[in-house]
């Protein structure tokens, strides 16, 4: 009888030391997860990245979000810039939100006016800045005048043609800008060329944005819209 209860005493205490011997596959499991994700952004080579600068101009914010999920604005630390290294083809989704007493009025891309919506998809394949910008809510716009804008369509030709105030001079040539038309936030040029070409530029009074067409007698049936653009107000006071 006393050798069996020794023997019983022996397989409990073998049992017990098999237990705590067990490693734990669940915390094992756990820390691989987490080393793992972080080697991937260990991994990151920053030189094949592209830089996504996000701006503001005027008392506003901006977030952002990649691959389809909805930017977040941190209420108590709202951001005023945020740059980002992207890798080239990464969708993102940026968000501008106005300060009280404040609206949003629009994107520029690079210098250039892009979008008038607060919230823009965008793919980035290259380094591109977008801007944000803002202005106090009620601000009148300024708009062009047509003599404003009469005066910035002949410093865009003199400047795209050197030689052009010369050969006005001269006499010699029948060259003249005239305001066609006017309303409705257009402005409409006509400048008549030395080559017998009358060319129209169609001006947004308040933006400035212009684009050009042509038309040739003899040559083209109608206006026919060119690739030429530019910004009104850009030439306004040369």
């Amino acid at each position: 009888m006393k050798r069996i209860t020794i023997m019983l005493i022996l397989l409990v205490f073998a049992t017990i030391l098999i237990s705590c011997g067990k490693p734990n596959t669940d915390s094992a499991e756990t820390t691989t997860q987490i080393q793992t994700e972080s080697s991937s952004l260990e991994d990151t080579d920053i030189s094949k990245t592209v830089l996504l600068k996000i701006e503001t101009e005027g008392l506003g914010y901006v977030a952002y979000a990649e691959d389809g999920e909805t930017p977040y604005f941190d209420e108590e630390y709202p951001a005023q810039s945020g740059y980002v290294n992207a890798e080239p083809g990464s969708h993102f989704i940026i968000s501008a939100k106005a300060e009280k007493g404040w609206e949003f009025k629009k994107w520029t891309k690079d210098g250039s006016d892009f979008s008038t919506d607060d919230q823009i998809e965008i793919v980035v394949d290259e380094p591109v800045s977008y801007i944000a910008y803002f202005d106090t809510e009620g601000a009148s716009e300024k708009e062009l005048t047509d003599e404003e804008a009469l005066k910035a369509v002949k410093n865009y030709c003199y400047e795209s043609n050197p030689d052009l105030l010369d050969m006005e001079k001269s006499g010699d040539y029948t060259i003249f800008w005239e305001i066609e038309s006017f309303g409705d936030n257009q402005i409409v040029v006509l400048y008549r060329s030395y080559t017998g070409a009358e060319i129209r530029y169609y001006i947004d009074s308040v933006s400035g944005d212009t684009y050009v067409t042509e038309f040739v007698k003899g040559i083209t049936d109608s206006e026919q819209r060119t690739d030429e653009t530019f910004n009104a107000w850009d030439y306004v006071d040369e």
